[in-house]
């Protein structure tokens, strides 16, 4: 775990070197709040989808996230 200063820094520094660099920041959230299984899995959704749409936007991944898909067959055991 880094503080989010750093994180910040780290940013600014890799767009500086020309590097497509994003963060995104969740206030008042523990280390680990998006793992799956924590906050009713409000957040690794979040978290998931907003990963998709950044590597999307690489072309490195097509379509619309389907974590949801995948935490509704979890919920039903599948």
């Amino acid at each position: 775990t880094v503080p989010f200063l750093t994180a910040e820094m780290f940013v600014k520094q890799s767009v500086k070197a020309g590097l497509r660099s994003e963060l995104d920041g969740y206030d008042d959230m523990p280390h680990g709040f998006f793992n799956l299984g924590r906050y009713d899995n409000k957040m690794f959704l979040a978290t998931v989808t907003r990963m998709h749409e950044f590597l999307k936007s690489l072309g490195y991944v097509k379509g619309k996230p389907t974590v949801d898909r995948f935490l509704k067959r979890l919920a039903k055991g599948k």
